[in-house]
């Protein structure tokens, strides 16, 4: 909205441009002082679809200072307040105040609206009160639903002004999960064992039949499941993906001879044993950290490990166990790990301002499942 007062008069004139289009908007204007002796309600002139304006004159009011302007809609009979702002009047001198801090948000300092667009600076402008913004951003062709995330702006429609505001955080609580899996255990009932996997399935099925109760639509709630299933297919593929380069690189080492020829190297030592645990472990950590996956590596690597154990006299248990260990560690690590790279696009952060956190302490752990391991082996 854009108001402005003709040189040389009293006479006011506003231009009231919404994003969609409204029957009929009227302006209650009135002076601070003495409350609202001299308020006049002003029906606006409808220039083209959503485009209003109105001229007034302030000298029908008495005071002086500080005026009040809100934005009504009216509809068959019943008002709706969209916004309002407030413009100073000095010795017939108007001037309004602005509503906005830059031309990139024409929405009045201080309300919601304004901080919402200056968070999230993707939001456009002129879409109204902020009760309004959830059909005015769909209605620019963006994503709008009920299902909170990150970065997304979150709309309330109150029957007034409505709110806005900034999505920050987003928190999940497997309770569901938790609960049938501790129910279903030895703590409670032994009579059925489930599994992980089983009790997530279950929790699924669940939240899609409460979903279907809420919406009082089974066919909208199925539609839902459809995020959930491309999501378990996209970890899905990318860890076989992972597998099958791990299962490559472990096979070509194979093939080329090359684990061979390092179980000959170092099962001549005099410390043979524990120079072929140390080699595996650091080609386990390795691959886990290069390829970001810890199933991977170990994967690859543990089928071969009863057979180097059995050349150099070790016990194949006491060699994988430290082995799995460390994998997860090293995953843990990596820049490229799908955790990793999922966590910091949420936050908006670089995989190596991440994983700077973590490798000091993976780097501990890692050295301290080695050194407990010779002493097991």
């Amino acid at each position: 909205m854009k108001a402005r007062a003709r040189p040389g008069s009293q006479e006011f004139e506003v231009d009231l441009k919404l994003f969609e289009d409204v029957d009929e908007i009227v302006f209650p204007i009135w002076s601070e002082e003495n409350g609202q002796d001299d308020l006049v309600w002003y029906p606006a002139k409808k220039i083209a679809p959503g485009h209003f304006q109105l001229r007034f004159q302030a000298q029908k009011h008495k005071g002086n200072g500080l005026f009040h302007l809100h934005v009504y809609q009216k509809s068959q009979g019943q008002l709706k307040g969209l916004f309002p702002t407030t413009f100073q009047v000095e010795k017939a001198k108007p001037k309004l105040t602005p509503l906005a801090t830059h031309p990139g948000n024409t929405y009045p300092i201080g309300e919601c609206t304004w901080g919402a667009k200056e968070l999230a600076p993707w939001a456009h402008n002129w879409w109204g009160n902020g009760g309004m913004w959830a059909a005015s951003a769909r209605a620019a062709g963006f994503r709008t639903g009920d299902t909170p995330e990150v970065g997304a702006i979150a709309c309330w429609d109150n029957g007034g002004y409505g709110h806005v505001a900034l999505v920050t955080d987003v928190e999940h609580f497997p309770l569901i999960p938790v609960i049938l899996l501790f129910v279903f255990s030895p703590l409670m009932y032994k009579g059925i064992r489930m599994e992980v996997v089983t009790a997530l399935l279950v929790s699924t099925f669940v939240a899609l039949i409460l979903d279907g109760i809420r919406r009082m639509n089974l066919k909208e709630s199925i539609g839902t499941i459809k995020t959930f299933a491309q999501g378990m297919g996209k970890v899905f593929t990318s860890t076989v993906f992972l597998i099958v380069c791990a299962e490559v690189f472990a096979a070509g080492l194979t093939k080329s001879g090359g684990i061979a020829e390092i179980i000959n190297s170092v099962s001549g030592m005099q410390a043979g044993g524990y120079a072929v645990f140390t080699v595996m472990f650091l080609i386990v950590v390795g691959s886990a950290f290069v390829m970001g996956s810890g199933n991977a590596a170990f994967f690859s690597f543990a089928p071969m490990i009863p057979d180097i154990a059995a050349k150099v006299g070790l016990n194949a248990a006491f060699m994988i166990s430290p082995l799995q260990l460390a994998s997860g560690m090293a995953r843990s690590s990596s820049p490229i790990a799908g955790v990793t790279i999922a966590i910091a696009g949420l936050s908006g952060l670089n995989p190596f301002d991440l994983i700077r956190r973590s490798i000091p302490v993976m780097v501990i752990a890692i050295i301290a499942t080695y050194l407990r391991s010779l002493m097991l082996i």
